[in-house]
């Protein structure tokens, strides 16, 4: 049997689609277009949700937790 190609919406180029993704699967693997179909998809979720993690109450709980987790995640605590 022989696998169907599809254009990927980022390069244009033909791509075998995931087996598991086959239906949903609009970008190939590459990086560039893997970083295009991300930006996209964070685009338009800001668009939907512009309200999403704004807000004083969200800096001050993420300070906390950074304070809290400073031993098992160094990197976190020199953010601020």
């Amino acid at each position: 049997m022989q696998a169907r190609t599809r254009e990927c919406r980022h390069c244009h180029e033909a791509f075998v689609p995931c087996p598991s993704a086959r239906h949903n699967q609009t970008h190939c693997s590459k990086p560039g277009c893997q970083r295009a179909r991300k930006a996209k998809n964070n685009r338009r979720f800001r668009k939907r949700n512009p309200d999403y993690w704004k807000g004083a109450c969200h800096v001050e709980r993420t300070r906390e937790w950074r304070k809290a987790h400073a031993k098992t995640h160094p990197r976190e605590k020199d953010r601020d």
